[in-house]
């Protein structure tokens, strides 16, 4: 359910506010002690972070499986917002069956093996 409720949380923002989902998917140069001040982007990892320790994910994995998140959730709705999913099956019940196979991935998250590096 946090999953579900995580990722049309990104989707619902990205549609009902697209440039400002742009912006903060571009890097920009800011003083690094203002950025680490900044509440939203803390706020945002603590969230993706959180969400994800329901699943019993440790670190290295934990940081691979925000980061899959974060790409899966943003080429999704990339695609999205510039039309390149023309087939004729709603995007909706594609959006949902991605949802599925993330849940099911990360409760069966492969373990990080010995020696890889962290």
């Amino acid at each position: 359910d946090a999953l579900v409720a995580f990722a049309d949380a990104w989707r619902e923002y990205a549609h009902e506010h697209p440039g400002r989902y742009t912006a903060t998917q571009t890097p920009i140069r800011i003083d690094p002690e203002l950025a680490a001040r900044a509440p939203g982007p803390r706020r945002a990892v603590e969230l993706a972070y959180g969400m994800l320790r329901g699943y019993a994910l440790t670190e290295p994995d934990l940081t691979d499986a925000v980061r899959l998140l974060r790409s899966t959730f943003h080429g999704f709705v990339a695609l999205e917002a510039a039309g390149g999913f023309a087939h004729e099956r709603s995007p909706q019940l594609s959006w949902i069956r991605t949802l599925d196979a993330l849940h099911t991935l990360l409760e069966h998250w492969p373990q990080t093996r010995e020696g890889d590096p962290s």
